[in-house]
Parts: structure tokens; C-alpha cells; sequence
């Protein structure tokens, strides 16, 4: 089966206070270092809420400014070429793509979105979601409904505990302040040293 990869890019990166985007990490920005990682993949979109462009992949800009992650989503899956999209964050920079090719395995008719979940919550930007769901996310957008999470209560949706993988919990750390920055150096840092 063909996946997009989607990247959501457009987030106002609040409390780090600068474009986590651009953060580096041995000398790569997060958004290069995924995109590095999601090679393999035919099609990769990034979601932006200004027009800035990348050259190794298309972009989709928000139509709604400052909307939130919710936009973006319905974003990329308007401008996705396959029917399913794995749909991630851009501050998540360890990340492989082995795990979108094992979520992928989960997908079924069964269910619209597969979601990774950890400690009990579903994490909505770490998730496979089918292109079928483009009219809910609409009418969610339409209803003013900001969260992802509200949206996804009205499609079928697949929860992948982490803690039943292979995966360690760092694949897909979100990486949202200062400090949670210098903690991604140090543990790039003793990844390096094993």
C-alpha cells in the first residue's frame, strides 16, 4: 500500500518561543532530519501556516491561520496522493520510519485513524489517517472545534500502545521547551557514545 508522509510545520512553537523547525541537531534542522528519515516515501508534504517553502518536498499552507494542528491535518490529507497519510510533528526528531512501516501493518477497514499510545492517551500527531475522514475534519473546523482529540471521537480509530512495541518512548518525544531541547541534545549525545 502507498502512504503519504505528512509533517506538521506550523505551529507558533509557543513556549520554546522560536521555530522548533529550525532547531538543530548535529547540525540538521528537526524538519531536515525527518525528512531525511521519510526518504523512502514518495510522497512527502509539509504543513505550513506562512508561505515558506522546502526544497526536498511539497508544502501545504493553512488556509485557516493559527487554527491549530487540526488544520494542518486537513491539509495534508487534501493535497495527499494515497488514500492513508502518517501524520506527525516536526518537533519529533527522533523518529524512524519503522514505525510508520509498523503501523502500517495495523491498518484495517476497520478503522479511519491508527494512532500510537502512550500512558494511556492517544497520541494524534503520531498516527496513520485515512483520507476518508476529510469530511468529518471539515465539519470539525466548521463547528469552530480547535482539538484534534474532539474530532477523533467521531471515526474509527486503532490505539497502538507503545509499551507493546519495540520502540522506546524517545522515538516520539515532542520536543517543546528549552529544556526538553537540551535533554534531546544530551540523549543525541549518548546515543552517539553506545
Amino acid at each position: 500500500m502507498e502512504l503519504s508522509i505528512g509533517i506538521l510545520s506550523g505551529g507558533k512553537s509557543r513556549r520554546m518561543g522560536r521555530d522548533k523547525s529550525k532547531l538543530l541537531l548535529h547540525n540538521k534542522s528537526f524538519l531536515n532530519i525527518l525528512l531525511e528519515e521519510f526518504n523512502d516515501f514518495k510522497d512527502v508534504l509539509v504543513s505550513v501556516s506562512t508561505s515558506q517553502t522546502t526544497e526536498s518536498c511539497r508544502t501545504v499552507m493553512d488556509e485557516n491561520i493559527d487554527y491549530g494542528p487540526i488544520e494542518g491535518i486537513r491539509q495534508l490529507l487534501r493535497h495527499s496522493k494515497n488514500p492513508y497519510m502518517f501524520v506527525c510533528a516536526t518537533d519529533m526528531p527522533f523518529l524512524k520510519k519503522e514505525l510508520v512501516y509498523y503501523l502500517e501493518q495495523c491498518l484495517c477497514q476497520d478503522y479511519d485513524v491508527v494512532l500510537i499510545e502512550t500512558q494511556g492517551q492517544a497520541q494524534p500527531l503520531c498516527g496513520i489517517y485515512s483520507r476518508n475522514i476529510l469530511p468529518v475534519v471539515h465539519d470539525a473546523i466548521q463547528a469552530n472545534e480547535h482539538r484534534v482529540n474532539c474530532m477523533l471521537k467521531l471515526v474509527r480509530v486503532k490505539k497502538i500502545p507503545l509499551n507493546d512495541t519495540i520502540f522506546p518512548d524517545t522515538m516520539i518525544s515532542n520536543i517543546n521547551t528549552e529544556n526538553e531541547y537540551l535533554d534531546c541534545l544530551n540523549y543525541a549525545i549518548a546515543l552517539r557514545k553506545e
